[in-house]
């Protein structure tokens, strides 16, 4: 056997001084501290991928040559000069820790003695540590926070989950990297537009407009319509004393004339040219509640309805809808309000058992979508795979969006749910789906 000495180097190099000795059946041969020094100059000196060590403020930095250092305290690192001869700052932000575990790795590279700070995703076979790629999901259990890719698309379970919390099936995992941004939502209503949070008790009109203290009597505030129109209202009780309607303007100031009476009723009003806003007493004392209150437009009164919001996303931005959250439809049985790309077109799955083809209406409607075109995004998976992307004008949610961020999701969601995830942006927020 050779003399030859076995060295293996690790990400971290050892420190200074670190005698080695083989490990052959002969008797082992000791570097000294120069022979090591020397060696260790050597590495260093020829390897631009290993960690030299962890980085601390006080140390000294090499002019010539690049060399690499772990910085996982959020400190001023005085010595790393950058470019600029501005020392090098990691921030709680860079290292990104999320109950307790980091989930980013901070870098800094020296090059001829000038630093430079690089922040890097530390995700591993918990999610949370390890190596550099998200691993596909097994049966097992999972850390707060472990992210996994399943199907081609990426899951985070925030608080944990076990071997039997299937991602797509149970709830402890979410889809991420999913949505789009929203930049304007515009809210519409049904054909009922007395909004039950709009009425109040004890309170009452005059025939001048004007709104007083009353008991037992019940109003209906600000109710918005359009001018030159024509409202009916129905489902009131209109025997007693006389009940009145308000017009108000854009600024919600009393217009002439003032007001009308609702006798009889149904009741169809004409809507001045420059009235936007309407109020109207619904209940007086010896009336039993309005229960099925109805102002539509129109003069007629139809059946009742009651009051429902639809949310108009009307502008998103020209954003990838990653496969994470728009997969491409392929043969198969789904599940009411699962949605897929078909065609270069959103569909959502209008019943369960659903194995029909998205052009089958009966069983499909068409959300949104248009002309599409693939892209190269590979989810940080070694697949490599390439998914749609999709520009949507305008999406009709029902009713009012609830909203929330990932870390703390709005509750109460039920799958096929839409709601805004708030944690990049309140302002333009995400668009997401419970799923």
């Amino acid at each position: 056997m050779s003399d030859q000495v076995i060295i293996n180097i690790s990400d971290t190099i050892p420190p200074e001084n670190y005698a080695t000795i083989d490990k052959g059946v002969m008797t082992g041969s000791v570097y000294t501290k120069e022979q090591d020094n020397a060696w260790r100059k050597e590495v260093e000196e020829n390897t631009s991928s290993g960690i030299r060590g962890v980085a601390k403020p006080s140390d000294t930095i090499t002019t010539t040559g690049f060399y690499r250092m772990l910085a996982n305290t959020a400190v001023t690192y005085t010595n790393y000069l950058d470019v600029n001869n501005t020392s090098i700052v990691v921030t709680d932000a860079d290292l990104s820790i999320v109950n307790g575990v980091q989930r980013n790795e901070v870098i800094i590279e020296v090059y001829n003695g000038i630093s430079e700070k690089k922040v890097y995703a530390k995700v591993g076979a918990d999610g949370a540590n390890g190596t550099s790629t998200i691993p596909q999901w097994l049966p097992d259990n999972y850390s707060p926070n472990a992210m996994v890719v399943d199907n081609f698309i990426q899951y985070i379970a925030p608080n944990g989950a076990s071997e039997t919390d299937i991602p797509g099936i149970s709830d402890k995992w979410v889809k991420i990297k999913a949505g789009v941004s929203v930049t304007s939502i515009e809210k519409t209503t049904g054909k009922n537009l007395a909004n039950p949070a709009l009425r109040i008790v004890g309170r009452w009109i005059n025939s001048s407009g004007a709104e007083a203290v009353l008991a037992n009597w019940e109003i209906i505030r600000d109710v918005p319509v359009t001018p030159s129109s024509q409202i009916t209202i129905s489902g009131i009780d209109v025997t007693g004393v006389t009940k009145y309607v308000v017009f108000k303007d854009i600024n919600k100031a009393i217009i002439s004339p003032p007001s009308v009476s609702l006798n009889p009723s149904p009741k169809t009003i004409v809507i001045p040219a420059n009235c936007y806003f309407i109020s109207a007493s619904i209940k007086n004392t010896s009336n039993v509640s309005a229960t099925q209150l109805q102002i539509e437009e129109g003069n007629i009164a139809t059946a009742y309805e009651p009051y429902k919001e639809t949310e108009i996303i009307k502008k998103i931005d020209d954003k990838d809808l990653i496969a994470s959250y728009l997969p491409d439809y392929v043969a198969g049985t789904y599940k009411k309000n699962q949605i897929f790309v078909y065609q270069a077109k959103i569909y959502k799955s209008l019943v369960n058992d659903n194995t029909s083809l998205p052009t089958d209406v009966t069983k499909w409607v068409n959300i949104g979508g248009g002309a599409g075109n693939s892209f190269n995004q590979a989810l940080n998976t070694t697949d490599n795979v390439q998914f749609a992307k999709v520009t949507a004008n305008e999406y009709a949610i029902p009713g009012t969006l609830k909203k929330g961020t990932l870390a703390t999701p709005p509750t109460g969601l039920v799958s096929g749910e839409y709601w805004l995830d708030q944690t990049d942006s309140t302002a333009n927020p995400i668009l997401r789906q419970k799923q």
